[in-house]
């Protein structure tokens, strides 16, 4: 799909002008040229290319690959299929016409500027008046392809047609009698009315009809009015033929004119003349038809009503011309014997107004034997006669048209200035252009008024370049000669010499100017400003706008020399020198008064408000220091505060601790960076409290002291309940679960690391079998996934019936499992599982609980009531194991929060038998099936088996 002309001229004029555009883009542009050369023919296309090469747009630098890219080629003629440029747009081109491009044609003059010879040429010739072939279509062709069809019912009669047979007259009575009759004309002409009879009506004209049915039916109703109207028209048949498009025999409206079969069959063909159809009726020519009067004049005379049996019969036209170039309709136009050219001139539209009536070329095929071209003149067209074949071009005018002096550059209206003869004065054009002598009619602000440029093409057609000074022709001491299409470049001096300015910025170092964080300022506008001779440091900070405090004692200065290649930097007093002048390009850098005078800092800790770091003021008390804080809060210390003063001695910074007793802090002065801590009052401690849950009589929140131990809550809750099962109390701490989570997280981490190098290995290893480890691998990362979504409840396990004193040692001492009234009273005091408590611990005793449960790898996970002390009992309960259990590593989860691991062997327990005990779980775990040769699976399987046990421990007795 082609770019839209606008889309075009934006890429062809930014990339082949300015050269700022990739190689690549700039081939694409070449490219859609080559394609379709008409581009180049839009207005505004044809405008871009004029300023350019006039030095009205700047050219900028040609980048290399610009300057070696081929140019664009001028002269390839477009075809049919490139005439026209669509305007839908594909997703390449709205890309390119997303980008930013600006084409500024303000920029500096460079009359003088090289270009290669591509791009010379390119320019020169763009000028050329190249006459441009086009696929040109009949005059008329457009208007027998109109489809519009019109009801024949809604065309009233003309007041000559025939009545024929199969026409259908109506007729209203109103008045004294009310009636409506449609009535058709018959085979044998007539109408039947009702009352009156037969009426011959047919081969009669509408209006001789409807005068005699208006009297026929006025006598036979009295008092009444009469309307009489054509209401539908007979079927006529036609014959069509000649050079048309679809000749043959038409049904047609017998009211339908030549031009309603015309447009019927789609026009005439190629050849066919629309100035000279021919009507045959009854075997004779009737009529004959021009429809040029119609089309170019809008005159309809000519056309006729068909009549049944007529016959059109358009012949090849006499002549055929192509008229194309500067005229209002270019088209291909049907000639007459002798015709001129002024009148074919005429039916086209006439020329157009940039058409030059000096440049009418003909090139006409002479008798089939020669081609010849003619040149005439628009004076000389009503004579010259005009024959088949001929093609006409009307051409432009161009600057051979035109006599002017143009101005550009520092001007304030560019453009061309008419002249009446071939040369005129530069005092006299300057005169001309100047109102009342003053020199702001004309030129800009800064024009160079000593140096001027004027660019023409000589008599040789060599361009020159010569130098005028605009003052001495002004002051009338020289004088200037100006021919016509001269280019006169008017200098602003900031296109020879650089603008002056100064810089104020805030002073940073390079760690702060790469923090992008940095958006609190001193100043409103930094950066350059523009110099002004006498310009002070004051006119300076008032320009750029200060909006935070800056230090006046030093404003650093730097001064560029540049005659002797060195820099000088100052420091200004402000205060003092608000009026030191400044010098063109100073870099003027104001500090931060905040940095340049740190407020003093001093610390405060401890039993105020609002601890935290305060400024210093100037002979400020610690009494006041501290109000500064919010004051003492109630658990201050009363008496004195400690104090951490430094100091500077021996060159080393030494710090000093003394007291000051509460009474003196009124008197007492602060210094820079004291550190100043409130001590609490002894014994103060903030609340501490603990939460029993389950089977104790009164349950609840309690508030502890410090120290306090486990079983005076439990007493001062009273006691356990006699359903209480100690053996599967839990006990949870906050701190632990922090730890827990953290050691969760580390274990986590490992396995992942683990099961990604475990995967690694395995892609890279021909030996192992890489189904099974993806399926190992997959069960690992299932636990992961399981084992991240936890959160540990900080448990710590206790055996509240475990009586170290007593016969019974052992921690799972008999009848421990049992209800917990055994042990209510003293079973806990001065055991190592009376806690000394911390803040917000919990306790919950459950209710007793008397089965076991048993997951993982069985054939039937289940809770069974207790059987015994024999995890085989269990097993066997729940159908046995399954074939991927790992018997190695079975555990069991007392209820107390313990975990103990038992192995297994044909089926027996080894020597280290565990004691399965009431609300134990017994957790069998699958069997990782890792593959022999990865060097990592034992680290990855302990790894699993510790997380194993951990989401089991969660899911069951821990997770409350």
């Amino acid at each position: 799909m082609r770019l839209s002309s606008s889309i075009f001229i934006i890429l062809l004029t930014a990339s082949t002008l300015y050269g700022a555009f990739s190689a690549a883009q700039i081939q694409q542009a070449k490219a859609m040229v080559t394609k379709n050369p008409s581009l180049l023919n839009t207005p505004k296309a044809k405008e871009l290319m004029q300023k350019q090469q006039k030095g009205l747009i700047d050219e900028g630098t040609y980048s290399d690959s610009m300057q070696k890219s081929e140019p664009i080629e001028n002269n390839i003629e477009p075809t049919s299929e490139t005439s026209e440029v669509e305007s839908s747009l594909s997703d390449e081109e709205d890309k390119i016409l997303q980008q930013d491009i600006k084409i500024d044609t303000m920029s500096r003059l460079a009359p003088q500027e090289y270009k290669s010879n591509d791009e010379e040429l390119y320019r020169i010739k763009s000028k050329n008046d190249t006459r441009k072939h086009k696929k040109l279509t009949r005059f008329s062709k457009e208007f027998f392809k109109n489809k519009n069809k019109i009801s024949q019912t809604s065309i009233n009669a003309p007041s000559n047609y025939i009545i024929n047979r199969g026409d259908t007259i109506t007729f209203w009575v109103y008045g004294a009698s009310n009636q409506q009759h449609a009535l058709k004309v018959n085979n044998q002409g007539n109408i039947n009315i009702p009352e009156i009879g037969p009426v011959k009506v047919a081969g009669e004209q509408y209006a001789e009809v409807k005068e005699l049915l208006t009297n026929y039916l006025s006598s036979s109703y009295k008092n009444s009015d009469v309307v009489v109207d054509l209401n539908a028209y007979s079927t006529a048949q036609v014959t069509l033929t000649g050079f048309v498009q679809t000749p043959g025999i038409f049904n047609t409206s017998s009211i339908s004119s030549v031009k309603d079969i015309l447009i019927e069959a789609q026009g005439v063909a190629d050849v066919g003349s629309v100035r000279n159809i021919q009507i045959k009726r009854n075997g004779q020519t009737i009529a004959t038809i021009d429809y040029y009067h119609l089309l170019s004049l809008g005159l309809d005379h000519g056309d006729i009503v068909l009549q049944p049996n007529d016959t059109i019969h358009v012949p090849r036209a006499y002549g055929l011309v192509h008229l194309e170039g500067a005229v209002n309709k270019e088209a291909i136009f049907e000639i007459e014997r002798g015709e001129s050219l002024a009148k074919i001139l005429k039916i086209a539209g006439g020329m157009k107004s940039q058409a030059d009536g000096l440049k009418i070329y003909i090139k006409r095929y002479d008798h089939n034997r020669a081609i010849k071209y003619h040149k005439i003149t628009r004076a000389e067209a009503s004579r010259f006669r005009l024959k088949d074949g001929d093609e006409i071009y009307v051409g432009e005018m161009g600057t051979t048209n035109e006599r002017y002096i143009e101005i550009v550059g520092n001007v304030i209206t560019e453009g061309k200035r008419e002249i009446n003869t071939d040369s005129i004065q530069l005092s006299q054009l300057l005169k001309k252009e100047l109102r009342n002598g003053k020199l702001n009619t004309l030129f800009l602000e800064n024009t160079l008024l000593d140096y001027a440029v004027v660019k023409r093409v000589g008599e040789d057609l060599t361009p020159q370049m010569i130098n005028v000074n605009l003052s001495n022709i002004l002051e009338g001491a020289e004088d200037f000669t100006l021919l016509n299409r001269d280019t006169l470049y008017i200098y602003n001096k900031l296109d020879t010499e650089l603008n002056q300015f100064v810089t104020i910025s805030q002073a940073f170092t390079e760690k702060e100017i790469e923090d992008v964080n940095i958006t609190q300022t001193l100043l409103m506008q930094e950066g350059k400003q523009l110099y002004t001779e006498g310009m002070t440091l004051k006119d300076l900070i008032y320009a750029a706008g200060i909006k935070g405090p800056f230090d006046t004692k030093r404003v650093k200065i730097i001064n560029y020399d540049v005659k002797l290649n060195k820099a000088d930097v100052n420091i200004i007093d402000y205060e003092k020198n608000p009026n030191h002048k400044l010098k063109p390009f100073d870099k003027v850098y104001l500090f931060d008064f905040f940095e340049t005078n740190p407020t003093k800092i001093a610390y405060l800790t401890g039993e105020v408000v609002k601890p935290g770091k305060y400024e210093v003021a100037e002979a400020m008390t610690l009494k006041k220091f501290i109000e500064s804080a919010g004051g003492f809060n109630e658990k201050a210390y009363p008496k004195e505060c400690e104090i951490i003063r430094y100091h500077i001695e021996n060159d080393e910074r030494q710090k000093k601790i003394f007291n000051v007793a509460l009474k003196d802090v009124g008197s007492f002065l602060i210094q820079a960076h004291d550190e100043i801590n409130i001590r609490r009052i002894p014994n103060w401690y903030e609340r501490k409290i603990i939460t029993l849950k389950g089977e104790v009589k009164f349950p609840g929140t309690y508030v502890i002291h410090s120290g306090e131990k486990l079983s005076s809550v439990i007493k001062r809750a009273g006691g356990y309940t006699n359903d209480a099962f100690l053996y599967g109390a839990v006990f949870t701490r906050e701190e632990i679960a922090k730890l827990q989570q953290e050691s969760l997280k580390v274990e986590l981490s490992k396995l992942k690391e683990q099961v990604i190098l475990a995967s690694l290995r395995a892609a890279g290893s021909k030996s192992m079998n890489n189904i099974n480890i993806s399926e190992s691998i997959k069960a690992v990362e299932s636990l992961i996934v399981e084992a991240e979504q936890l959160t540990p409840i900080g448990r710590i396990a206790i055996n509240l019936g475990y009586d170290e004193k007593g016969k019974n040692g052992d921690a799972l001492c008999e009848g421990y499992e049992q209800s917990g009234n055994k042990y209510a009273n003293n079973g806990l005091a001065g055991t190592a599982s009376d806690l000394t408590l911390k803040d917000k611990d919990t306790l919950y005793i459950p209710s007793f609980n008397d089965t076991v449960v048993i997951s993982g790898e069985v054939m039937n996970p289940m809770a069974s009531v207790y059987l015994g002390d024999s995890i085989r009992d269990y097993i066997s309960k729940s159908g046995g194991l399954t074939e991927i259990a790992d018997t190695d590593h079975i555990y069991v989860m007392h209820a107390n929060g313990e975990a103990q691991k038992g192995t297994i062997g044909s089926y027996l327990f080894s020597s280290n038998k565990v004691h399965v005990k009431k609300g134990d779980v017994i957790i069998i775990p699958k069997k990782l099936m890792f593959q022999r040769g990865i060097d990592v699976v034992s680290e990855v399987a302990d790894i699993f088996y510790k997380l194993t046990l951990t989401v089991a421990a969660m899911h069951t007795v821990g997770a409350l």
